[in-house]
């Protein structure tokens, strides 16, 4: 019979097959939350910005 059958190496494919199932349970989780709730980004905070392009004598930058 191969190593590969004993008790111990059985115990060890079982714990690294819970690990890897709890890694998807806890992936699908935070793709699921990510679906039900709109996404936020810090842009979406922070109020529009004027931008002046015209050259407009706003005095920010130096006269170089």
């Amino acid at each position: 019979m191969p190593d590969s059958f004993g008790k111990r190496n059985r115990d060890a494919v079982k714990a690294r097959k819970a690990a890897a199932q709890d890694e998807r349970r806890v992936a699908r989780n935070q793709r699921r939350n990510m679906r039900d709730t709109p996404e936020r980004t810090p842009e979406d905070d922070t109020p529009p910005a004027t931008e002046e392009r015209d050259g407009g004598s706003s005095g920010e930058r130096g006269d170089t």
